[in-house]
């Protein structure tokens, strides 16, 4: 008896969960249950992260980081800079001198990176781009700079920082079994911006106070930011894929808050 085929209709579709459009449903779902995972496990490392690093004190601080990081990310100092560098460190030894600074070791190290940049590592380290001091000659904008980095220290904004970045890639090693992801490096890095957002409008704010108390002024603190702004291409929209707030933004608080 020879078999024939027969032709099922619409209940093939049925049967087979939708075709195309169920194979699409079941994916959007799987998405949307990664993403929910992926945003539960990054609040969960912070909330024990807040929990650790409120019980490291800045002495443990020094004690568990001095010396490290920083070895990766400083290199020597030309001789070219040698007197704007001796110039950054007095700066430093005077606005770390300010209330509200944590007693911590405080350093420079130099990084010849041409773009205006500066960043703090766990420890005490403050890490300067050429970039960084071919913009800015003038004393007060370089103090900002270099206030703004201990508003970080003081914010413990850097401790968890790397605490929701080693839970969250822990976490995710538990769950895949991988180590590293390039889409969940990214992810991390998204679920951070709003986060980062806040670190940077209130190290801003920490910066204007210290320049408050050891110069008794604020004029040019913006500097860097209107520098940045003439070189920035992004549209609005962008900056909310940006760990910094928008740099008009951040001139016009400076503005405001030297009007109140």
């Amino acid at each position: 008896m020879k078999y024939v085929a027969r032709d099922l209709g619409a209940s093939a579709e049925n049967s087979s969960g939708g075709g195309g459009r169920g194979l699409a449903r079941e994916l959007l779902t799987l998405a949307l249950l990664t993403v929910c995972v992926l945003s539960l496990l990054y609040f969960l490392a912070g909330l024990v992260t807040d929990f650790a690093v409120s019980r490291i004190s800045p002495a443990r601080e020094a004690a568990l980081f001095e010396g490290h990081f920083v070895d990766e990310f400083a290199e020597e100092v030309p001789e070219a800079y040698a007197q704007q560098w001796r110039k950054a460190e007095a700066i430093l030894a005077k606005v770390q001198q300010a209330t509200g600074v944590p007693p911590l070791h405080y350093q420079l190290g130099y990084q010849s990176s041409t773009q205006p940049n500066a960043f703090a590592l766990p420890g005490g380290h403050i890490i300067l781009t050429q970039g960084l001091l071919d913009a800015l000659d003038a004393e007060i904008a370089l103090a900002f700079v270099l206030a703004h980095e201990l508003g970080h220290f003081a914010g413990r904004d850097h401790l968890q920082r790397l605490g929701r970045q080693l839970g969250f890639g822990a976490g995710l090693m538990l769950l895949t079994g991988f180590q590293s992801n390039a889409l969940f490096d990214s992810v991390s890095n998204f679920l951070a911006l709003n986060y980062s957002r806040e670190e940077e409008r209130a190290a801003d704010r920490f910066a204007l106070q210290v320049l408050d108390q050891v110069y008794g002024s604020r004029d040019g603190a913006e500097r860097l930011f209107e520098i940045l702004e003439q070189e920035e291409q992004l549209p609005g929209w962008a900056y909310m894929f940006q760990t910094h707030p928008d740099t008009a933004e951040r001139i016009r608080e400076i503005h405001e808050v030297r009007e109140e």
